[in-house]
C-alpha cells in the first residue's frame, strides 16, 4: 500500500518537473481551490469559489492586484492552507 503511494507520488514529481513555471503554478492553484472548498464543504462552510480562486491567484502571482477580489473569510482559508502546505 505504502509503496503504491510512493509510486503514483514519482509520477506526480515528474510530470511536475516537466511543465512550465507557469502551467505548474496553475495546476498548484486548482489543487488549493478544490482543497479549499473541499474541506470547508466537510465543515459545513459553503465559500465563494471565485472568491477563493482569486485569493489563490493573487497569492501565486498568477493575478494583478487590480483583479483580486476575494472576501476576507475565503482570503483567510487561503492563507491557512498555504501557510500548511509550505
Amino acid at each position: 500500500m505504502l509503496i503504491d503511494i510512493a509510486y503514483e507520488q514519482g509520477k506526480l514529481k515528474s510530470f511536475m518537473l516537466l511543465m512550465d513555471k507557469e502551467s505548474s503554478k496553475h495546476s498548484i492553484a486548482k489543487a488549493l481551490e478544490n482543497e479549499i472548498i473541499a474541506s470547508c464543504e466537510i465543515e459545513g462552510e459553503i465559500l465563494n469559489r471565485q472568491s477563493v480562486r482569486s485569493s489563490i491567484k493573487q497569492k501565486l502571482g498568477l493575478e494583478s492586484q487590480q483583479h483580486y477580489k476575494a472576501l476576507k473569510k475565503e482570503d483567510n482559508y487561503v492563507d491557512i492552507l498555504i501557510d500548511a502546505n509550505t
